[in-house]
């Protein structure tokens, strides 16, 4: 398998990343992760929001605005998002959507 990109990481439009050390970023929480040479990837747990009791579509971030989630036990938050280096990477086992 040829390698054109350093990470992979897919998200849908109504997925986010949130990194609690307010210090770092996402690349340099990355950067920190792949510079090990045994590590070619990790996945990250969901995390289920719903409406936060809101009726109306409020103004701002929805970030800021749906903040009420899912209990951390709760079964659809065993799904993962992964992030991965292609260049240590063998291939896909399945295709989850296929």
């Amino acid at each position: 398998m040829e390698k054109f990109v350093d990470i992979w990481l897919f998200l849908d439009a109504d997925e986010f990343i949130y990194i609690q050390d307010e210090k770092k970023n996402l690349l340099e929480l990355l950067e920190e992760y792949f510079s090990d040479e045994h590590i070619g990837g990790f996945a990250i747990n969901w995390q289920i929001f719903g409406s936060s009791n809101l009726e109306e579509k409020p103004q701002g971030l929805l970030t800021d605005n749906f903040v009420y989630r899912s209990e951390k036990d709760f079964i659809k938050n065993r799904h993962v998002k992964s992030i991965v280096s292609p260049a240590k990477t063998a291939g896909f086992m399945n295709d989850p959507h296929g």
